[in-house]
């Protein structure tokens, strides 16, 4: 049994001890502090499509019965009628349980990647007391009770605020018993929106220094992505949510007068939240285009050491070797998977699938232009001609 050391310690590197040492890497608990989403996983059993549906029945549907039982269905008293409140519906109806949903699926995607990471080999052996160090600094920070506190009474302030502040609409004050069932579910809502935010930031580290390890990167890996699938995952559920904030955005640019004047930000969310989505996985990239290229050299000079067995037997026999031509043929089949291999740690289905979704809000986006008669691109032609007077 040979014993080597590093600066967490002796490293043991017979097999037994190996597979004892990646079983002992555990996966984190994501949601420990998170009292809102436990109080959700006790029905939805941490099912992100059987949360999107409690959430959507819960918050939405039974806003609904509760106006009906009471009669504020049809508004009165300076409300309009409840369905009239597009922005409001959308937002209550639609992203909030997408929301919810995106929570369940990031905090799985946590669980299953920093317990993957380790025991599939992606962190190196000598690195293994390290990388458990690292997931317990990251614990400590995703799973802090303070920040719990401060999204809950930071939540409660803006929610109190829309509340009291909302004096004509079912979903403030003058709402009555549905305004305050509502209410309850806007405060839900930003407390998840503030920890979310803060813990995405938190995860995004995480992938950071996880990338910053020797990784193990594998060329002819079966998940097309050089092993590191379970890595650009956990990166895209991240940047999930902040595709969810720039649809929000784009519904605030259709149907808030108000929020038209602030296209500028929007845009600068927009591209922000894609540059920060390659950032964050730039380093995994460099690894991943050197040891493509590296792999794809070896290969190449795999292949003219065939062929050039193949020639020279040739030339002796006047024939070919069979047996070197299969050897060429199995070398080029590698060649191929090799060269399919993207550079992001995602195959070619993630990636159509991520910016299928990316590219929804700015198609919104555009669409609010062309229908605002104030926006730039409507008057595109009449500042066209101003410009060519």
């Amino acid at each position: 049994m040979n014993v080597k050391t590093n600066n967490y310690g002796p490293i043991v590197s017979n097999d037994a001890t190996e597979r004892l040492a990646r079983n002992d890497i555990k996966p984190v608990t994501a949601y420990k502090t998170d009292i809102i989403y436990n109080g959700l996983a006790y029905f939805t059993r941490h099912n992100p499509f059987y949360t999107v549906l409690f959430y959507f029945f819960v918050s939405y549907v039974m806003t609904y019965v509760i106006g009906i039982l009471s009669g504020q269905l049809n508004g009165g008293g300076g409300r309009n009628p409840m369905h009239t409140y597009i922005l409001d519906n959308l937002c209550m109806g639609i992203l909030a349980p997408i929301g919810a949903g995106l929570i369940t699926n990031l905090y799985k995607k946590i669980s299953d990647a920093t317990g993957i990471i380790g025991a599939k080999r992606i962190i190196k052996d000598g690195d293994l007391r390290a990388y458990q160090a690292l997931l317990n600094k990251f614990d400590a920070k995703f799973n802090n009770y303070y920040i719990t506190a401060a999204s809950t009474i930071l939540a409660f302030l803006i929610s109190a605020f829309i509340y009291f502040h909302r004096k004509t609409s079912w979903l403030g004050i003058a709402g009555g018993i549905t305004g305050i069932y509502d209410s309850i579910f806007v405060f839900l809502n930003f407390a998840m929106i503030i920890t979310i935010v803060y813990k995405s930031c938190i995860t995004i580290w995480l992938i950071q220094k996880i990338i910053s390890f020797d990784i193990n990167i594998r060329p002819m890996h079966p998940d097309h992505a050089g092993g590191l699938r379970h890595i650009g995952s956990l990166s895209m559920a991240v940047n999930y949510f902040l595709i969810l904030v720039m649809f929000y955005f784009s519904l605030l640019l259709i149907f808030d007068a108000f929020a038209q004047r602030f296209i500028l930000i929007y845009l600068f969310f927009y591209v922000f939240t894609f540059f920060i989505f390659f950032a964050s996985l730039y380093e995994a990239h460099k690894k991943m285009r050197r040891v493509k290229d590296e792999a794809l050299e070896k290969l190449e000079n795999t292949s003219n050491h065939y062929y050039y067995k193949l020639v020279t037997s040739a030339g002796a026999l006047g024939i070919y070797d069979l047996d070197s031509a299969d050897e060429i043929i199995m070398v080029d089949n590698l060649y191929t998977i090799v060269e399919k291999m993207p550079v992001w740690p995602f195959n070619i289905n993630n990636i159509i699938k991520f910016f299928s979704v990316f590219i929804t809000p700015l198609i919104i986006f555009i669409i609010s232009l062309l229908v605002n008669t104030d926006s730039i691109l409507y008057n595109w032609k009449l500042i066209f001609n101003l410009l060519t007077k």
